[in-house]
């Protein structure tokens, strides 16, 4: 089963195991029953199936949790935060609240940096951005890199560049990513500048943008040739 990419989701494979697991415990059957009569109580309330820690929101908006990085939202810089961890999440909570739920990280010195939980303290405060050491993490698909490299190409000031670069982030943060990822691919086909304002419009009038092409028009030219043997 190992390296299996039989399954279509988690719940099918989840299926999959309690049929493995119900024929392993088949064999068992005979000897719980003989156990059954002398086993405890079960408790009246589910035991809990996370693990608790308790962590501080570092001056980066990050926490750690065995041994891995997990970006947090800004406003909750210094916090303290109790941290509930699952199986396959972790859940940030404080004074009975349920902040975030976050995939969990597997392994150690990993990161999981969310741009939309920094993006609002570096536009405050764009000069950061520059020396930021999520940096990396902060161009959610390589179309917006392409954006930054263009705008660093237009901008003789590094700091605008970086402050015009925020806004877009910030755009995709507040409104759709996927919006403003292809009105940037337009724009960088075109070899148009990048302003704010421009992206905006593009979001603003979805008409503006490209439409999309239905690839499936073109499997007709896939076809064959018709013979035209014996066409008189």
């Amino acid at each position: 089963m190992r390296g299996s990419r039989d399954f279509a989701n988690r719940q099918d494979y989840a299926a999959c195991l309690q049929k493995v697991f119900s024929a392993l415990n088949a064999s068992r059957q005979e000897r719980l029953d003989e156990e059954r009569p002398h086993l405890g109580a079960v408790p009246k309330r589910p035991l809990d199936s996370y693990q608790r820690a308790e962590v501080r929101v570092s001056k980066w908006s990050t926490i750690r949790v065995r041994k891995n990085t997990y970006s947090v939202p800004s406003r909750l810089i210094g916090a303290r935060l109790q941290v509930r961890m699952y199986a396959n999440g972790i859940e940030l909570w404080s004074a009975q609240t349920c902040l975030e739920r976050i995939p969990r990280l597997h392994g150690c010195d990993q990161l999981r940096i969310d741009y939309r939980h920094l993006v609002d303290a570096l536009v405050r405060k764009p000069s950061a951005f520059a020396h930021d050491r999520y940096r990396t993490e902060l161009y959610p698909t390589h179309t917006f890199r392409l954006a930054y490299d263009a705008l660093q190409d237009a901008h003789t000031d590094c700091l605008c560049a970086d402050k015009v670069y925020l806004k877009m982030l910030h755009l995709a943060a507040k409104q759709t990513e996927a919006q403003v990822d292809t009105a940037l691919a337009c724009l960088l086909a075109c070899n148009a500048a990048i302003p704010v304002q421009a992206v905006q419009h593009m979001l603003d009038d979805p008409a503006q943008n490209p439409s999309v092409v239905d690839v499936q028009v073109y499997d007709g030219l896939l076809q064959p040739p018709v013979s035209v043997e014996g066409v008189r």
